[in-house]
């Protein structure tokens, strides 16, 4: 069953995200404390901070991207995967200035200015829901799996959430 923004939004809730406390445990350079400006646009008259908001925006945006992409989702540590080889096959050319946020872009490797597990959890979710393939790429090689698996010799980011 996909998601749509309300049932997104009522789920972040269930989880006991609040409107005043930050969930982000990583921000990029000189984004904290304000949301990508491709957001920021898209209220005319500006906005009030409100983490539910925020962090429903970025878990929609990448839920999306990854239900909506085509091909594998690549998952893996970002210094294996933010490399020019891998970023251009979705479409970016500059990983200091291009994220997830653009429109050309495609969802197979989470490229955001922000992160969270729950956002890392919904781009998971759209992999799933669009039942993709699953790479995890480290440096040296690759390997096919499925979330939670091994994946090849190494390691991902899939362990965390694929133990029941």
């Amino acid at each position: 069953m996909a998601y749509s923004m309300i049932t997104m939004r009522q789920s972040l809730m269930n989880l006991g995200v609040s409107k005043g406390v930050n969930p982000f445990l990583w921000e990029q350079d000189g984004m904290k404390g304000v949301v990508n400006p491709a957001l920021a646009a898209q209220f005319k008259y500006g906005r009030r901070q409100n983490f539910l908001n925020d962090l429903l925006e970025y878990c929609w945006l990448v839920y999306s991207k990854a239900l909506n992409a085509g091909g594998p989702q690549l998952i893996g540590r970002t210094g294996d995967l933010w490399v020019p080889k891998q970023l251009s096959k979705v479409g970016i050319t500059d990983s200091k200035t291009q994220t997830l946020w653009e429109s050309f872009t495609a969802g197979n490797i989470q490229v955001m200015d922000k992160w969270s597990p729950t956002v890392n959890d919904c781009w998971v979710l759209g992999g799933v829901h669009r039942r993709a393939g699953w790479w995890g790429w480290w440096r040296g090689g690759a390997g096919r799996g499925s979330p939670g698996g091994r994946s090849g010799r190494g390691g991902t980011g899939a362990g965390r959430w694929g133990r029941g």
